[in-house]
């Protein structure tokens, strides 16, 4: 049996990159972020049918409450097809400011 592959990571560098994938492959997506300034990272298309939400968290630097730090979000390929994720940096009461940044990649999947 083969070993599954290592997650793909990415981060903001990554930013509208089209992702060639299997079903199975996980993808980590790790974007920096300041909680405490009330900005945060929101999913605003989340990859569905083609990819799924596995897990996510947030880790401050130097594990101190209040820094800025790295939220990472763990998405996995769960069936065949082309579906997009984005998300959008920004302060949940403010909805008709536009997002101070983005984030999105594109995801074709075929058999494992």
């Amino acid at each position: 049996m083969k070993a599954p592959a290592p997650a793909l990571e990415l981060n903001e560098q990554d930013h509208r990159r089209d992702i060639e994938s299997s079903v199975g492959q996980e993808i980590d997506v790790q974007l920096r972020e300041n909680p405490s300034t009330g900005f945060r990272w929101r999913i605003d298309q989340p990859g569905k049918p083609v990819c799924s939400l596995l897990h996510e968290a947030f880790a401050p630097d130097g594990g101190k409450p209040g820094q800025p730090g790295v939220h990472v979000w763990r998405f996995k390929v769960v069936s065949e097809g082309a579906a997009s994720i984005e998300m959008a940096y920004c302060r949940s009461w403010e909805s008709k400011v536009s997002a101070a940044r983005t984030f999105s990649f594109h995801v074709s999947a075929g058999a494992p």
